[in-house]
């Protein structure tokens, strides 16, 4: 066979190829581009987990949105069913991991273009302050120009033609399981939570992960972003929205390591945020945070957990949360609080030297 039919065959197959991969990324639709099909074993769109803005923004351009969360993954795994016994309307979780305040801004600002957002709820993350890492995500990147003239979403034709793409699909294909955002924009541990369902799940902190966690080390705080975080605010206030801010909980060891290996950047997020506005701070060492079975991983906390997030914000006494759970922090309390949370830190350390 000469070299000519060679090359034919090879661009015939080739075509062929391409043409395969593109077929059963458009059907599969695991980024939930399209959504021209929906069957019960492509709904959960395992693909959205690695472009949540992609998947995201086109839901919040469609103009129904009440109520909306904001804020890293960290906000991403609160349960909106539960959000829901406290508001009515649409709900949406437009979180993006680890993003930056810049970016989160840029995000509210777009949905704020396209709905009538009544209520915000905004969970304040200290890794969004990172000076040594002001570079927001490249999913936010590919769409920015369109996200702050405030256009449609569009994703790119040659993602249907990417063997990463046909990775998810064929995941979805096969059932498999895999953390996803559903179409209020949740952030679901499915993998997790099964295991969890089955007994099976095992909790392991690791510090040695934390130590190279590119979120926190190096870490400087911005006032950069803390300019972002302030535009956010005003922003909301201009447009008449109830705003509700906390910060996130996060597993205690995961808490004390942040406390004490970045102790005075930590203070001075702490302090700033309350110069602009009071806020609920749901970190500390307490009952909550001490349940390895409350959480995920170190940083999530188990969705149905937003039940006592949720009551303390609301004052609600129907369900059973620590007082020392969610504290409301002001400008006249911040310095009492602050010697608290030191307090904490001092007491659990003693405990691990008299074990």
């Amino acid at each position: 066979m000469n070299s000519k039919k060679w090359l034919k065959i090879f661009v015939v197959l080739s075509f062929l190829g391409v043409g395969f991969v593109g077929g059963v990324n458009w059907v599969v639709d695991p980024y939930g581009s399209n959504n021209l099909i929906q069957k019960d074993w492509n709904k959960i769109k395992l693909g959205n987990i690695k472009r949540p803005l992609s998947f995201k923004l086109p839901i919040i351009k469609n103009g129904e949105i009440d109520v909306l969360t904001l804020g890293t993954s960290r906000t991403g795994v609160m349960d909106i069913d539960i959000i829901k016994n406290y508001y009515s309307g649409n709900i949406f979780s437009l979180s993006s991991p680890s993003s930056l305040a810049e970016e989160q801004y840029f995000i509210l600002r777009y949905a704020l273009k396209h709905n009538n957002i009544k209520t915000l709820i905004y969970g304040i993350d200290f890794m969004s302050f990172n000076g040594n890492k002001e570079k927001p995500s490249s999913d936010f990147n590919e769409h920015r120009k369109s996200i702050e003239n405030f256009e449609n979403i569009d994703n790119p034709v040659i993602n249907y033609f990417s063997i990463d793409t046909l990775k998810y699909s064929l995941k979805m294909i096969l059932n498999k399981k895999d953390t996803f955002y559903t179409y209020q924009g949740e952030r679901v541990y499915i993998n997790a939570i099964e295991s969890i369902r089955n007994g099976t799940f095992k909790f392991k902190y690791d510090i040695e992960k934390f130590k190279t966690n590119a979120q926190y080390s190096p870490y400087k705080f911005s006032s950069k972003q803390l300019d972002y975080f302030k535009k956010s605010i005003e922003l909301c206030q201009a447009n008449n929205i109830n705003i509700i801010l906390y910060t996130p909980p996060m597993y205690y060891k995961h808490f004390f390591n942040i406390y004490t290996n970045l102790e005075n950047d930590f203070v001075i997020f702490k302090k700033e945020l309350v110069r602009v506005k009071s806020y609920y701070d749901f970190s500390g060492i307490n009952e909550i945070s001490k349940n390895e079975s409350n959480y995920v991983d170190e940083s999530h906390l188990r969705g149905e957990l937003a039940k006592n997030i949720m009551s303390k914000i609301f004052n609600d006494n129907s369900i059973k949360t620590p007082k020392d759970y969610g504290i409301l922090v002001t400008k006249e309390n911040i310095d009492e609080h602050l010697e608290n949370l030191k307090t904490q830190i001092k007491n659990y350390d003693l405990e691990k030297t008299l074990k």
